[in-house]
């Protein structure tokens, strides 16, 4: 068989390194999915609540401040409507919160092909660098930008427990 030449090495370490992208970002995609179902239940009840209950509530309300407290029909409905607004936007920070928390789910994804970027470059330019270890070393399974490899043209292994999780 023939021995490979550095522009075969090249693209098949490209390849390695699009499939073990595809594979992690599909791990880290299942958990964005997961945790952002929660974003979507907190999105639904904000829209449910707002259009529904808080409509018939809030008119119970002005209607109690008007005759309760003699206000104006006028002041007592707006008052009643600062504080649907503020309800409003009570569930909206909670939706932001869950789809922030969600999104956040990638990082480790995009740490990482930013490193497989790092060291496609060390490739193509030739030199026998090691690639910068990152904080999301500490945080992920992957054996990729942990140190050294033994031969830069080696491409990046992944640990199968991340994987599987």
């Amino acid at each position: 068989m023939a021995e490979r030449t550095g522009f075969n090495r090249l693209i098949g370490d490209i390849a390695d390194l699009c499939e073990l992208q595809l594979e992690l970002l599909a791990v880290d995609g299942k958990k964005a999915c997961k945790t952002g179902f929660m974003a979507a239940v907190f999105l639904s009840l904000a829209i449910a609540t707002a259009i529904s209950v808080t409509t018939v509530l809030l008119a119970a309300l002005a209607w109690f401040l008007h005759s309760s407290w003699d206000w104006s029909l006028v002041n007592s409905l707006l008052i009643s409507g600062a504080i649907g607004a503020l309800m409003s936007i009570a569930l909206l920070v909670g939706t932001y919160l869950s789809a922030k928390y969600s999104i956040a789910s990638l990082e480790e994804s995009r740490g990482e092909f930013a490193q497989n970027l790092a060291w496609l470059k060390s490739l193509i330019v030739g030199g026998e660098r090691t690639l910068p270890s990152t904080s999301s070393d500490k945080e992920t399974s992957s054996n990729f930008g942990k140190g050294s490899f033994k031969d830069s043209r080696q491409p990046p292994r992944w640990d199968a427990e991340r994987v599987n999780r």
